[in-house]
């Protein structure tokens, strides 16, 4: 379990883009007590596009989902994914 964490100023930039609507998505890996930015989508990346960048290791998503309602408005969601594949002993 990390109990302190070092956040590099790009993972916030990066999270705060995701929900000021500029990224749709980013990724970060934790090494130690260390947090890395590994991967970013614009705003026209798909789940598809985040679900392929996943890997082998376990990682953290914020993803800004957007999906048309009934009435015609967009249902607009920020989620935030704890990812470990199915190989993964830890994390």
């Amino acid at each position: 379990m990390v109990e302190q964490a070092n956040i590099p100023e790009d993972v916030v930039e990066a999270f705060n883009k995701v929900g000021g609507k500029k990224l749709r998505w980013a990724m970060v890996k934790c090494n130690d007590s260390n947090i890395e930015l590994v991967q970013t989508g614009e705003r026209d990346s798909t789940v598809e596009a985040c679900q392929a960048a996943l890997g082998e290791e376990p990682c953290y998503v914020v993803f800004d989902f957007e999906a048309p309602k009934p009435d015609g408005s967009k249902l607009l969601k920020t989620c935030f994914v704890s990812y470990s594949p199915d190989t993964c002993t830890s994390m």
